[in-house]
């Protein structure tokens, strides 16, 4: 409903993504989207930027809010001053997800749908994710393994487990203290996705 903020929990190759895909593409019978939502997606490939452009003439494009609205979004997420005018192209990873979010907040969206929006954020631009998140008016699906990211913005639960779509109102935590079974196999994806961070360090 509009304005849920939900959080789609699983482990690997449950079909998180595959879900995001399916409501992005909405062509599915078993699937009804309201023809109200206007779909803002952010992809781990990063591929609505131009390296070409710099951070603000990127976020500005498609923009439905002000500059000084803009400028404001990008220095939550820790682009002050002159910095709006760095290329994409010599941005580090992390910097590019902020840059892709800020897109995001700005455009004329009513509902974001993240796909894994966590990954290469530093504590700090987390914090500033987390709270731009939680001030969001409007409905917000993502899919993460970031357990305290979950925590902190969903006010409601999906959950994929062995082909089953569980709904699931309520806090994360209720949601944990509701199935042991779905605590053990949760903490074991994030075992693995730690696990898969650290090979990716030490290359």
């Amino acid at each position: 409903k509009g304005g849920d903020k939900v959080g789609i929990i699983g482990p690997n190759g449950s079909g998180k993504t595959t879900l995001l895909r399916k409501i992005l593409e909405n062509n599915d019978e078993q699937l009804y989207c309201s023809p109200a939502m206007k779909i803002g997606y952010f992809a781990q490939n990063l591929d609505v930027l131009n390296e070409g452009k710099t951070i603000l003439e990127n976020v500005t494009e498609d923009a439905f809010q002000s500059e000084t609205l803009i400028r404001i979004v990008l220095a939550r997420l820790g682009f002050y001053q002159e910095d709006v005018y760095k290329e994409v192209k010599v941005l580090s990873g992390g910097e590019r997800v902020k840059v892709s979010l800020a897109k995001l907040f700005v455009g004329d969206f009513n509902t974001l749908i993240l796909d894994e929006p966590t990954n290469y954020l530093d504590v700090y631009a987390l914090e500033a994710l987390e709270s731009l998140l939680k001030e969001y008016t409007g409905t917000i699906l993502f899919v993460t393994h970031d357990r305290h990211f979950v925590g902190e913005i969903s006010n409601k639960i999906r959950a994929i487990e062995e082909g089953e779509l569980t709904a699931f109102t309520g806090s994360y935590s209720d949601f944990l203290n509701k199935d042991n079974s779905s605590t053990r196999d949760f903490l074991a994806d994030e075992l693995a996705r730690i696990d898969n961070a650290l090979a990716d360090v030490l290359r």
